[in-house]
């Protein structure tokens, strides 16, 4: 089956190609002659992906946060006049980019690399405020500093995290429920 438009612009914007621009010859039936060739870059080089890696630092869709598997999205797309850099491009993870495609939010670039996301109904979805403690927190000293540190010093992994909670909550849950041994009772 042929691929949907959906499909056609997700696999456009993560694709590299070439415009060839040509015109049939005079008198000569089939025959094409090449008037151009595409010269404007598409894929950003290695140095404006680091630059955009500095810049995001992991998935842009507020709420994710996925530092692996990101793309470097064209907010007006390429082949509608994008450009090619930090203003029009921004870091997606896999997940939300695909989600981005199928309609289920947009992007708007605002110039000066700042950029807003919008809920189908056009709603704006808000940025969550940064967390601050308050002045008076202290750390328990009772607690080692690299407990609370993930191994590697990397961000904590969400999902990960509450796999495990859910498994502890779901194991507790059945614990609570079951009789208890006879063995116990007896002694």
């Amino acid at each position: 089956p042929a691929l949907s438009e959906v499909e056609v612009a997700e696999a456009g914007c993560g694709a590299s190609r070439r415009e060839v621009v040509s015109r049939r010859v005079p008198g000569r039936p089939g025959k094409l002659a090449l008037v151009g060739v595409g010269r404007r870059k598409r894929v950003p080089n290695k140095a404006l992906v680091r630059a955009l890696l500095v810049r995001d630092r992991c998935c842009q869709m507020p709420g994710c946060g996925r530092t692996r598997h990101l793309h470097a999205h064209h907010v007006q797309f390429w082949s509608a006049g994008g450009r090619t850099d930090p203003d029009n491009l921004i870091l997606l993870c896999g997940s939300c980019h695909r989600s981005l495609h199928r309609g289920e939010f947009s992007i708007t670039a605002h110039g000066n690399q700042r950029f807003t996301f919008h809920r189908p109904d056009g709603a704006e979805i808000e940025v969550a405020p940064m967390t601050s403690k308050p002045p008076e927190w202290q750390p328990n000293p009772r607690i080692n500093t690299d407990a609370t540190v993930p191994v590697g010093g990397g961000r904590m992994d969400l999902g990960y995290t509450t796999e495990v909670l859910y498994a502890v909550w779901e194991w507790k849950a059945h614990s609570a429920t079951r009789p208890e041994p006879v063995a116990d009772k007896a002694a």
